[in-house]
């Protein structure tokens, strides 16, 4: 069978041969008849065309028009066939031997004796469009070379036909053989070098460098103006203005002149298009460094948020030194790990907000113990009340007593106050930087250690709480009698007596902390959406309790114990009728937070005692939670 390729190279070689890209059937065929006549000795595929070669040329024209590859079309009873190709075949053609050519123009419609459809041709002017073109070729390359390129010189200096893959190598190589062609002419070259020491002073050896490269070596000359490099882009401007000056001076143009100021418009748009680029390399470099750099600064975590909004030591935006293709790029390098190696930088799920945050590897245990410090007097705190509580009330828990209920209270205590710290130690990525860091180093900084022989070290260690300094703080903070064990053992018998009498009396009288509602399936509707209201009322790190007490110390400022409770009672019986009263009315409804505290808002306001207070806002804040509590107590 007879390859499509074939059929096109044959093709294609006709329309060169007849120098149009419109080809007659019945010549083309009377040709290729005796084409394959020809050649079937050495192509023995070309045989099936000898005989029925109309039909099979037909079949293969359908397959080549539906490529695109030609176009059939009849003209005056004329069967005609177009090949595209042509035109970019006969521009490649042209510049097979651009070293032989270096005294001509670059080629044009006129020198190669063709007339290009408007379809096939991309018309670029040289000042206001090429530079667009280049950036637009790298972005999106060209899958082709149809159209050919058709470039307009400034000042009537004609215009050139090129192929898209000439562009920009290949374009430089054959200006700069141009360029050579015109050092050798007459005394060109002492004329550039005397006229170029003064423009570029102590650079005389590098002057000539250049000067010789073009002379001898000229297609290693782009390699330089691609690498965008200071000295080579001056070089190259003082020497393309240069040349420039030259031939305009002149009163006659000749063919060898109208090649070199040729080739100086495109050196010249090269080597400023290439030092652009060199430039914001440069500048997307260093930011990359700086934004490195700050990856490195406490508190070493950042969201890509915070990322984007990082900002170099003059106050300029990094992402408008680099794209946020750049960002993305360079993220996805640091973020890949080795087989051996963690990557440098780790990305981990921060628990509080939920987003990703990257840190950088060798800042991770630093980022640790940054969380740590911050959590310890967190933590602290939290245990001290809790046993100062306990204390007062003369209970006891495991914890003041065993070393390990004591861990397990820590755990409970940080896992609610420090979650970002938790999910953090329970990440498997730490224990690893841990492990390749003291592996690095050979022993970290106890400041560091964060764990022993590839477990955690215990909550005690990392919180720097001890059990028996933590008991005693506790019992310090309170009256001496509650550290006697013979008193508090006694007052404590008292109580639990008083207590008994007051769960008897609740029996019959009602718990003055109790609200009861008369439709017992309710309760438990009511006792959940409590809870709700509770977490959402409650900050972390309070009990209901501890924050009740905490706004009554902000609206309830009396010095006098004994009025303050007189006070705090009547309040208290104020707000329980209140929402007593609300029960009754709502009784087919569930108290909701908005509910409760337009209750606690509009009892404040309607005592004239209590609305004056200078603590209003926190005493409205009180009785909500208070009737919240008293909702979680209902039964």
């Amino acid at each position: 069978m007879v390859r499509k390729t074939d059929l096109f190279s044959i093709l294609v070689s006709y329309a060169k041969r007849i120098n149009s890209p419109q080809i007659d059937v019945d010549s083309f065929l009377e040709y290729f008849e005796k084409y394959a006549k020809k050649y079937a000795a050495q192509q023995p595929d070309l045989l099936q065309w000898i005989e029925n070669d109309a039909e099979k040329f037909w079949s293969e024209v359908d397959v080549l028009s539906q490529a695109g590859k030609c176009e059939f079309f009849t003209e005056k009873s004329t069967n005609r066939l177009f090949v595209p190709i042509f035109f970019a075949e006969k521009v490649n053609d042209a510049y097979k031997n651009p070293d032989e050519d270096a005294n001509l123009p670059f080629y044009s419609e006129e020198s190669l004796k063709i007339i290009l459809p408007e379809k096939q041709v991309k018309h670029v002017n040289l000042e206001y469009g090429f530079i667009a073109y280049l950036e637009e070729s790298y972005k999106d390359p060209p899958k082709s070379d149809l159209p050919v390129i058709r470039i307009k010189f400034p000042d009537d200096f004609g215009h050139a036909l090129l192929l898209s893959r000439m562009i920009p190598r290949r374009l430089g190589e054959i200006a700069f053989l141009k360029v050579r062609a015109y050092l050798r002419r007459q005394k060109n070259k002492e004329f550039a070098v005397s006229r170029l020491k003064p423009q570029l002073p102590g650079k005389d050896e590098y002057i000539m460098n250049q000067i010789n490269q073009v002379l001898y070596r000229p297609l290693e000359c782009y390699k330089d103006i691609a690498e965008g490099r200071g000295t080579s882009f001056l070089f190259w401007s003082y020497f393309c203005n240069l040349v420039k000056k030259d031939v305009r001076e002149k009163k006659e143009f000749f063919e060898e002149d109208y090649a070199v100021i040729q080739s100086v418009f495109f050196i010249e748009l090269l080597n400023g298009y290439h030092n652009a680029l060199a430039i914001k390399q440069r500048e997307r470099e260093h930011a990359l460094a700086c934004l490195e750099r700050l990856l490195a600064k406490s508190p070493y975590a950042y969201t890509i948020g915070q990322i984007l909004q990082f900002k170099d030591p003059k106050g300029n935006l990094l992402l408008g030194l680099y794209a946020k293709e750049d960002l993305d790029a360079w993220i996805k390098e640091k973020t890949k790990s080795s087989h051996s190696m963690l990557p440098e930088l780790l990305v981990v799920q921060d628990a509080n907000s939920m987003e990703l945050i990257f840190i950088k590897k060798e800042k991770m245990l630093s980022y640790c113990v940054h969380l740590l410090t911050e959590s310890r007097f967190m933590v602290k705190d939290a245990v001290s009340k809790h046993w100062r509580r306990l204390i007062a009330e003369f209970k006891n828990e495991p914890a003041m007593d065993k070393d390990d209920e004591f861990e397990l209270l820590l755990y409970k205590f940080a896992d609610k106050l420090c979650p970002s710290l938790m999910t953090l130690l329970a990440d498997p990525k730490v224990a690893l930087v841990h492990e390749e860091a003291e592996r690095e180093m050979g022993s970290l900084p106890s400041a560091l250690k964060i764990f022993e022989k590839g477990k955690l070290l215990p909550y005690s260690i990392l919180f720097n709480l001890r059990r028996k300094e933590a008991l005693n703080d506790a019992k310090l903070a309170l009256p001496f009698w509650y550290s006697i064990p013979i008193i508090g053992g006694i007052i404590a018998f008292f109580k639990g007596l008083g207590g008994k009498k007051k769960k008897r009396k609740s029996k019959t009288a009602g718990d003055e902390e109790q609200v009861v509602l008369e439709e017992k399936d309710r309760a438990k509707d009511v006792r959940a959406a409590a809870e709700d209201m509770e977490v959402s009322l409650v900050p972390a790190g309070y009990t209901i309790e501890e924050y009740l007490e905490e706004l009554q110390s902000r609206w309830l400022k009396l010095i006098n114990p004994q009025t303050r409770a007189n006070v705090l009672e009547d309040v208290h019986f104020l707000i329980k009728n209140k929402l007593r009263s609300y029960l009754k009315v709502n009784r087919n409804a569930v108290p909701t937070q908005e509910a409760l505290a337009d209750l606690a808002l509009t009892t404040v306001n309607s005592n004239p005692a209590l609305s004056c207070l200078s603590g209003k806002s926190h005493l409205v804040l009180y009785l909500q939670l208070y009737m919240v509590k008293a909702l979680g107590n209902i039964r």
